[in-house]
């Protein structure tokens, strides 16, 4: 895709999350669980009119605090 001739187009992202802290079970290890939300946008269009780069993320995981 070929984009229109603007030289600069503003966009944003917002992203936020949870952490849940685990309790100790045994030793110095502690551990926690998180999601992390998020979307991005920009206001750079294709030259049919089409956006670019307008999205969605999330992510989860396990973290382990030594």
């Amino acid at each position: 895709a070929s984009f229109d001739s603007d030289p600069f187009a503003f966009g944003g992202y917002g992203h936020f999350g949870f952490e849940f802290f685990m309790p100790k079970a045994s030793g110095p290890l502690s551990s926690s669980y998180f999601i992390e939300l998020g979307t991005n946008g920009i206001g750079a269009k294709t030259d049919s009119g089409q956006s670019y780069l307008n999205g969605f993320s999330a992510s989860t995981g396990l973290r382990v605090y030594l």
